[in-house]
This record gives C-alpha cells, sequence and structure tokens, in this order.
C-alpha cells in the first residue's frame, strides 16, 4: 500500500513539474495567437493597417497588455492618420476579456503618438450620414480611457498645424 502511494505521489509531482515547464511555451504560443487575432480584428474595423509588437497577459490581475502599437489609415483625398502608443491595457472580468459577458473594460494608454495630417478642405468634425446618430454612439458606455502622457500633432494639408501635449486624461 505504501509503494502505491508513493508511485501516486512521484507521478502527481512529475505532471505539475511537466505542466510548469511546459506554461510559458504555451503561454507564448496563446500570446502570439492572440496577438494576430487582435492586429486582424483591430485592421478590419479601423480599416487601415494595426500592428503590435507583443502581447502579454495575466490571469490573476484579469489584464491583457499590448505593446507596441502602430494604427495607420490614409484616407483618399489625402487625409491620413497614424497613431503609436508604448502600451496599451485592457482590465475586466475574465468572462469579459474572452467574449463571454458583458461588463466594464478599463483601457489605459501609455504614452501614445497621434498624427493627423487632414486634406485641404477637411475639419475635424465628426459627421455621419444624413439621419444618422454620431459615429460616437457607438463607443459602450461601460468603457472607461484613461491616457497617460503622449501628444496630439494636427495638420491640414500643407498648411498650419498644432501639437498638444497630455499628461493624463
Amino acid at each position: 500500500m505504501k509503494r502505491g502511494r508513493t508511485r501516486a505521489l512521484l507521478i502527481v509531482t512529475l505532471c505539475a513539474a511537466a505542466i510548469v515547464a511546459a506554461a510559458p511555451g504555451i503561454l507564448r504560443l496563446g500570446a502570439e495567437r492572440l496577438r494576430r487575432a487582435i492586429m486582424t480584428r483591430a485592421s478590419a474595423a479601423l480599416g487601415g493597417e494595426v500592428t503590435i509588437d507583443r502581447v502579454e497577459f495575466a490571469v490573476l490581475r484579469q489584464t491583457v497588455r499590448l505593446r507596441g502599437v502602430d494604427a495607420r489609415k490614409t484616407g483618399n483625398r489625402g487625409s491620413s492618420a497614424a497613431l503609436r502608443a508604448e502600451e496599451v491595457s485592457a482590465r475586466a472580468g475574465i468572462f469579459t476579456l474572452v467574449g463571454w459577458r458583458r461588463g466594464t473594460i478599463s483601457l489605459r494608454i501609455e504614452n501614445p503618438d497621434l498624427r493627423l495630417t487632414l486634406a485641404p478642405g477637411r475639419d475635424l468634425a465628426v459627421h455621419g450620414p444624413p439621419g444618422e446618430s454620431s459615429p460616437l454612439v457607438l463607443v459602450p458606455a461601460s468603457l472607461r480611457v484613461s491616457i497617460v502622457g503622449g501628444s496630439v500633432d494636427v495638420a491640414v494639408g500643407d498648411g498650419p498645424g498644432a501639437r498638444f501635449k497630455t499628461t493624463c486624461i
């Protein structure tokens, strides 16, 4: 009987050691798959190119971190937008992060650098199609956004521009 317990304990210990040894590799594979999925969905939603250098997730803190986020979009009349952020992190309940349940998401953007170039004749006003509500209505009320540091550059064609620096919004 004692031999059976020793053998079972040895098997459990070996299985636990194998799981601990394999966990970093499994997490890296999961992070790479998640990175590609986020880039694909974000590119489709933006209608431009989105790249992410690295994705990290912390299960206990229920946080997904995107490091080195680049987003670019070019309009058909010469307008363009480019965003570079050192880090974007989303914090929510685990079921909210995986999309199984609705809940509040806290989004934190660190040191974004946003560059807008407007084609001549364009303005910064947000317009939707006639008779429809503003596109800002599509932003869910359960989303909390904080921006730490960063800058915004706005220029109109080859004309004058402005630069805004943020500390915390």
